[in-house]
């Protein structure tokens, strides 16, 4: 824990090209934000929110806010891309090649990547040649499973548990809800990494104790 940042930083980057289905991206961004408010250790993780995602933005907003973890909002494809927007607003897929080589980059920063979109679990596989931990769909997910499952997931990381237990905890609020989507997400770790070792909020440091003269 010595050896986590101070402040965690989140990046959730989204597309919703208007070509292709709509998804309740907004929503999704929301109700993360909301349950990070009413975590543990809400005052050392942020959520920077990047939407209308285009292959020119995710660069630079990787080097900007520099983020322990990397969360993508929107559509996968079969064949293995990410969906990203163009110029236009329409849909520009983005291979898995590529999203590893970018992921690459940062590498030093990055520890976790979700990808909360469909068919993504291959890309998440690839990814964790580069990271710790990489969560993907193995399969299509729906709208409200995928926001669910995220939404769960990061109040357990912010209040301080391993990817392990948030991952499981993801898995049992779509059980809790209703929701028979448990099998769909995926966890990926690094060899030889235990996901529940793996825990990425630090609490905050306490303030020095000391007593008051008699």
């Amino acid at each position: 824990l010595e050896r986590l940042p101070n402040e965690v930083t989140i990046l959730f980057a989204s597309a919703g090209p208007r070509d292709a289905s709509r998804l309740d991206i907004a929503e999704e961004a929301r109700d993360i934000a909301e349950r990070l408010r009413a975590s543990e250790h809400r005052d050392v993780v942020k959520l920077e929110h990047v939407p209308a995602l285009r292959t020119s933005d995710l660069i630079p907003a990787l080097n900007r806010y520099r983020p322990r973890i990397l969360h993508f909002a929107g559509h996968g494809s079969e064949g293995a891309e990410l969906v990203f927007q163009d110029d236009k607003g329409d849909a520009k897929p983005v291979s898995a090649e590529a999203i590893t080589a970018t992921v690459a980059t940062v590498a030093d920063d990055v520890q976790l990547v979700v990808l909360n979109a469909c068919h993504t679990s291959m890309q998440a596989e690839a990814l964790v040649e580069h990271v710790r931990a990489a969560i993907g769909m193995v399969t299509a997910i729906g709208d409200e499973a995928g926001r669910v499952f995220a939404t769960s997931f990061y109040g357990a990381i912010a209040d301080g548990f391993s990817v392990r237990r948030a991952f499981d905890q993801g898995l049992a609020q779509l059980q809790l809800d209703g929701i028979p989507e448990e099998h769909v997400p995926q966890l990926f770790t690094a060899q030889g990494l235990d996901a529940d070792e793996l825990v990425l909020v630090r609490p905050p440091e306490e303030q020095p104790y000391s007593e008051l003269a008699a």
